[in-house]
C-alpha cells in the first residue's frame, strides 16, 4: 500500500507542475487559465492527503510533507485570494493560515526526531518561509495590512510560490544528493516565472485597464 501511495503522490504531482505550466502560458482570467488553475489546486490537494498518508501510517519524511503542506496552502489561497478583492481574508483563510501554522510548529517541535536527509540551510530557509508567509496573511486577515489591489500579486506571488514549493519537493525527492539547491533552483525558476508574468501584466498590477474574471485561479 505505501507504494501505491508512493506511485500516486508522484504522479499526481508531476501532472500539478505540468498544469501548471498550462496556467502560466494561458491568458489570465480567461476559461484555460481558470479551469487550469482549479486542477492545478485538486491535484495539490491529492499531493497533500498522500503526504500526510505516508507522514501518518508510514513515518516518511515529515519535513517533505511540510513542504507539501506549504505549497498546497500557497496554491489554495493564492487562489482564494480571487475572491476577496473587496473585503480582504476571511475566516476560511483565518482557519489556513492556523493550519499552517500548526504544522510548522509540530514539525519544529518534533525536529530532533525528524527523518530530514536534506541540508539544514534548506530546512531552516523553508520554516523561515512558512513562518514569514503565515505572519503575512495574519496582518492581512487583521486588516493591518488593507491596501487595494492586493488580491492581484498575492494571487500570482502565492500560486508561483506553490508551484516552486512543490518543485522544490519533487527536486528532493528525486535528487537528495542536491542539498541546498533543492531550493536555490526551484526558486529560480519561479522568481523568473512571476517576472515573466508581471512584466506581461504589468497594467494589471498596477490595477488599470486589464481585467481578470472574479473567479479566476
Amino acid at each position: 500500500m505505501h507504494e501505491i501511495n508512493i506511485f500516486i503522490h508522484v504522479v499526481t504531482g508531476v501532472l500539478a507542475l505540468l498544469v501548471g505550466i498550462v496556467s502560466y502560458a494561458s491568458q489570465k482570467g480567461g476559461k484555460r487559465h481558470v479551469l487550469s488553475g482549479r486542477v492545478f489546486l485538486g491535484l495539490m490537494a491529492f499531493v497533500l492527503v498522500t503526504a500526510a498518508i505516508g507522514v501518518i501510517f508510514y513515518r516518511d519524511r515529515p519535513f517533505l510533507a511540510l513542504l507539501t503542506i506549504q505549497s498546497f496552502y500557497m496554491a489554495a489561497t493564492g487562489y482564494r485570494a480571487t475572491f476577496y478583492k473587496t473585503n480582504g481574508p476571511g475566516r476560511i483563510d483565518l482557519l489556513l493560515v492556523l493550519g499552517l501554522v500548526g504544522c510548522g510548529l509540530a514539525f519544529v517541535w518534533s525536529l530532533h526526531q525528524a527523518n530530514i536527509l536534506w541540508s539544514n540551510a534548506v530546512v531552516y530557509y523553508t520554516l523561515g518561509a512558512l513562518f514569514t508567509v503565515g505572519l503575512y496573511d495574519v496582518l492581512r486577515i487583521a486588516k493591518v495590512f488593507n491596501w487595494r489591489n492586493a488580491w492581484v500579486p498575492e494571487h500570482f506571488l502565492k500560486m508561483t510560490s506553490a508551484y516552486g514549493a512543490l518543485f522544490s519537493a519533487g527536486l528532493g525527492t528525486v535528487l537528495p544528493d542536491l542539498g541546498p539547491y533543492t531550493q536555490i533552483i526551484p526558486a529560480m525558476v519561479a522568481t523568473w516565472l512571476l517576472i515573466g508574468v508581471a512584466w506581461r501584466y504589468r497594467k494589471l498590477f498596477r490595477g488599470t485597464e486589464v481585467n481578470m474574471a472574479p473567479n479566476a485561479s
